[in-house]
């Protein structure tokens, strides 16, 4: 096996969900040569929020609700890092960490999640679920009789948690929704069946407005009151918050093209307005002519999207257009082994609904626990030819990588070199300069002189050489790909 050949562009992931993994998947399956894959994530195992509520419910193992992102980013033949972001520098293309240096690339795309609005000083919010998980382990493991566990939010996401809870707590202790609006964008019908599913696991229901949550003993776990908009107490012991969500402090901060949240105006090729080096998909965008619900549906159907879009933007195509339903249905699992299944004004309960989303999601699941095995293709020289000319090609990445080819070189093929350097990405002063011994030959001319070089007469020979060198490398590289 030969010497692996220098990456010409970077293409950097920066969180792992749900539209994320689907982009390891395709790259692992067909694979882009010439192109390194960078994952940055906080966590190296992804939660899968649709198996969430089995999970608090107790219908599932912690391995059943996660991605192993280590063993999917070698089977994408990509990096990962375990860290996360902390600054977005877009004129360098560069994004900075928290614990290591900053990561270069060429072409962005963020899928990380979004952050909760609600600001309070008690209780955990549900995302990110990684750090809900260890909070709520901790309350089922360590709840007494009489104890009080109160979830805010009316959302679909609260009212499974709420009846999941019911389902894994013991009966004298008193689980509590409360909401500012209960199942906002279902129909009657839903509402109605959920309601009723709520009085009968005997869980109370609060509508109004959640002002603040006072802790009275100092900690987030300890008795506290609740207070709501209307001037109502209510006691907690244990608090969970599944309400709106707003984007990072680090997108928000950002140059880029953000609504009032901080979410990233996207077109419907799922590229920032205002960056086209920068794509992004799930809670952490806003498409620039209508508004969606924070779903994890959307993220799930955005990710081939993302993932050809990606593969189209390093080869300089046009994108594809996601088109997402204004429409779709919705499974919501009441904990008792049925579910709600909700379509606009539509709606019906039973077993079969949970099954149903049972099996969706274990498919979902086995397509990234459970991976072939792959052969990675060769660099071919049109493939390098396409990505230099890619409008996210870096001339930087060649030039940093100029003594690699050099030492490649043993082969002539002009017209190859040729359309390489011709490449309006490729940038012969910056070759020039990293190899001051070419420079030398050039009838003397040093490297510090390069930009002179073109203006002269001798400017033919001069481009002939390093077309010639240049093609030989490239040649070098291709054979020992394969």
């Amino acid at each position: 096996m030969g010497p692996v050949a220098p990456p010409v562009c970077e293409l950097l992931l920066v969180g792992g969900g749900h539209s994320h993994v689907q982009v390891l998947k395709a790259f692992g399956m067909a694979s882009l040569a010439g192109v390194r894959l960078t994952v940055l994530a906080r966590e190296v195992n992804s939660p899968y929020s649709g198996m969430l509520p089995g999970y608090v419910a107790g219908r599932g193992e912690w391995e059943d609700l996660h991605i192993d992102l280590g063993r999917l980013c070698r089977f994408a033949g990509a990096r990962l890092i375990d860290d996360e972001a902390v600054a977005l520098d877009l004129e360098g293309n560069r994004v900075h960490c928290r614990r290591r240096p900053p990561l270069r690339f060429d072409l962005l795309s963020i899928n990380c999640g979004a952050v909760p609005e609600a600001q309070a000083e008690a209780g955990v919010p549900v995302k990110p679920i990684g750090r809900f998980l260890p909070a709520w382990e901790a309350v089922r493991k360590n709840v007494r009789a009489g104890e009080r566990v109160v979830f805010v939010g009316g959302g679909a996401g609260g009212v499974e948690l709420a009846l999941a809870a019911r389902r894994a707590l013991r009966d004298e202790v008193q689980v509590q929704l409360v909401a500012a609006e209960f199942l906002p964008g279902h129909g009657a019908v839903a509402k109605r069946l959920l309601r009723r599913k709520l009085a009968q696991a005997g869980i109370g229901l609060t509508l109004g407005a959640v002002a603040v949550a006072d802790v009275q003993d100092g900690d987030g776990a300890g008795t506290g009151l609740l207070h709501l908009e209307n001037g109502d107490r209510l006691p907690f012991d244990h608090l969970f918050w599944v309400t709106g969500v707003i984007a990072p402090d680090w997108i928000r901060n950002s140059a880029l093209a953000t609504d009032a949240k901080g979410f990233i105006r996207v077109d419907a090729g799922l590229r920032s307005v205002s960056h086209p080096q920068v794509c992004a998909a799930g809670d952490v965008i806003r498409f620039a002519d209508r508004a969606l619900p924070k779903s994890g549906v959307y993220a799930v159907r955005a990710g081939p999207v993302l993932a050809d879009n990606l593969r189209r933007a390093l080869l300089g195509r046009r994108p594809r257009t996601f088109k997402p339903q204004r429409l779709f249905l919705s499974l919501v699992g009441t904990g008792d082994g049925s579910a709600v299944a909700s379509w606009g004004p539509l709606a019906v309960q039973g077993r079969w609904a949970w099954r149903w989303k049972n099996r969706i999601d274990r498919r979902f699941m086995a397509n990234y626990q459970q991976l072939p095995l792959m052969q990675t293709p060769p660099l071919t020289p049109s493939l390098v030819c396409t990505l230099t000319s890619a409008p996210a090609f870096s001339s930087s990445r060649i030039a940093s990588t100029w003594p690699w080819y050099a030492a490649k070189c043993r082969g002539l093929y002009p017209s190859l070199a040729r359309t390489l350097t011709c490449s309006p990405s490729f940038n012969k002063v910056r070759i020039l300069a990293m190899s001051p011994s070419i420079a030398a030959s050039c009838n003397g001319h040093p490297a510090t002189t390069a930009r002179s070089l073109f203006s002269t007469a001798e400017v033919v020979l001069v481009s002939r050489f390093i077309l010639l060198f240049v093609g030989r490398c490239v040649l070098e590289l291709c054979k020992d790909s394969v």
